[in-house]
């Protein structure tokens, strides 16, 4: 179980880092859950065909997760 959690962890923090790099241009014309799926860390969790407003609704979500593990990286220290 405790391997699952870090695994899970790990995972969180390479999609925090691919999202920085979507941000800073990585993937052009893709959209996040594409750009996900092209680096191998989105599953079958998330559908990649959005619309504007889920797109929206993605991005909030996305910047909400990254924030969480940003609090708990600083719980840690």
């Amino acid at each position: 179980m405790l391997v699952k959690v870090r695994n899970e962890e790990t995972k969180e923090k390479f999609i925090l880092s691919a999202f920085i790099g979507w941000q800073m241009g990585a993937g052009p014309g893709k959209r996040f859950g594409e750009y996900l799926e092209s680096l191998g860390l989105l599953g079958e969790q998330v559908p990649t065909e959005l619309t504007p407003r889920t797109n929206e609704l993605d991005a909030k979500a996305a910047i909400a997760k990254a924030e969480e593990i940003l609090r708990m990286a600083r719980e840690k220290k």
